[in-house]
């Protein structure tokens, strides 16, 4: 996390994370072609790994329709027994720009 008084200073490396990360999920993309899980053993700490980072890179302006094998997996994850996204946990305190 870069504190908000370093933000304006490192703003153009910041600029280039949305790219960093979409080129970061066609590998993973294809991964899961033909596999339902991370792994092919079944679901396995990769999968809650994963999840948390992927849950959240949503809101970072990350489209998942573009990566339609992610998008199933998460689907398949989100059916996990006793799953709670961070989203319904509650509000997390929002830090001042």
């Amino acid at each position: 996390m870069i504190p908000p008084r370093e933000r304006k200073t490192r703003s153009i490396g910041i600029a280039t994370w949305p790219d960093r990360a979409r080129s970061g999920h066609d590998r993973p993309n294809r991964h899961l072609t033909d596999r339902e899980f991370v792994l092919r053993s079944g679901y396995s700490i990769a999968e809650i790994a994963n999840f948390g980072y992927r849950h959240a890179a949503g809101d970072a302006g990350i489209d998942y329709m573009d990566y339609p094998q992610i998008t199933r997996w998460d689907e398949c994850a989100l059916l996990t027994p006793d799953l709670q996204p961070h989203k319904a946990l509650g509000q997390f305190a929002a830090y001042p720009a």
